[in-house]
């Protein structure tokens, strides 16, 4: 990461997230950079963890003032005023966390992540906004994270707005949805974040799910369909995006809807050609496929029957 970068990582143990954030601190510290890190106590552990694994005295580190480490839930009580961030609270806090001494500084957060599991996105985006008001002119990288179990059934449009305050969307460890989804006996839904094993992970929660319902010999056309929906969302529209897979009587659809502005539009590849053939493909599976509005953007859609 550079100065003035703001990170993103979506995680699914602690564990894995614990190496992520211990790598971004020590990459600070090998470069003579102060590592400022607001954690609760479990991710704190995990990252010294790896910290000392990799060869990092911790303690000197932190006697030297080079490696700050802070409790997220303490520190953030200090600039929530009726449970809302206050601007001017949190800019002082910023400034006695992070001198404006000309010293390069990494801050890892997990307040942003704090708000958002209670169910306050509204605070916790503007929070994000904070940070990167804050580094803005500052020479500062920041990282933060979400659990995948809060974004993958949170509000698409909230998922895009996150992406949107960051320069870097990353996912910590192997994107798994399966349980983490929306689900009824004839419909299962979950949102994704923009990363190449987004694609991979969607692929998997659909056959699971057609697995679930015994169609089985969907499974192969579904993978298919939804792998090329999923990657024209990620690679084309570097947009979150939610898999949906319904279904009807003998009739199964499978759906990627997503906030980007342009709609998949149909290319004539030639025999040379590396890519280029999504759509001639789905329309080839699918009994029929289309793309619809949808309040937050569009849908993608295809239809697969027996």
């Amino acid at each position: 990461m550079g100065q003035h970068d703001h990170e993103v990582a979506v995680y699914e143990t602690v564990r894995e997230l614990g190496g992520r954030v211990a790598a971004f601190v020590a990459a600070g510290l090998a470069a003579g950079e102060r590592s400022l890190m607001l954690a609760r106590p479990t991710l704190r552990l995990a990252v010294d963890d790896a910290l000392l694994a990799s060869g990092v005295d911790v303690v000197e580190a932190e006697r030297a003032g080079d490696y700050v480490p802070l409790d997220a839930e303490t520190t953030l009580a200090r600039f929530l005023v009726g449970g809302v961030p206050d601007a001017a609270r949190f800019m002082a806090l910023a400034s006695e966390s992070m001198p404006d001494d000309g010293r390069p500084t990494r801050a890892y957060g997990e307040m942003v992540s704090l708000l958002w599991e209670r169910g306050d996105v509204v605070s916790a985006l503007q929070l994000e906004a904070l940070w990167t008001a804050y580094s803005r002119g500052r020479p500062i990288s920041i990282m933060c994270s979400y659990p995948v179990a809060a974004v993958s059934q949170a509000d698409l449009g909230d998922v895009a707005r996150l992406c949107e305050l960051h320069t870097d969307v990353a996912y910590a460890g192997d994107y798994a949805l399966t349980e983490l989804t929306t689900s009824s006996s004839d419909a299962a839904s979950g949102v994704l974040v923009p990363v190449p094993a987004a694609v991979a992970a969607a692929r998997h929660f659909v056959v699971d799910v057609l697995r679930s319902w015994g169609r089985r010999d969907l499974t192969a056309d579904a993978a298919l369909v939804i792998s090329e929906l999923a990657t024209n969302a990620v690679t084309h529209g570097g947009s979150p995006f939610r898999a949906l897979v319904h279904r009807e009587q003998d009739t199964v659809r499978v759906s990627i809807e997503d906030v980007a502005p342009s709609w998949p539009e149909r290319q004539d590849a030639l025999p040379t050609d590396l890519d280029g053939r999504g759509l001639a493909i789905v329309e080839a599976v699918a009994t029929r496929c289309g793309c619809s509005v949808s309040p937050q953007g569009k849908v993608a859609w295809a239809e697969l029957s027996a």
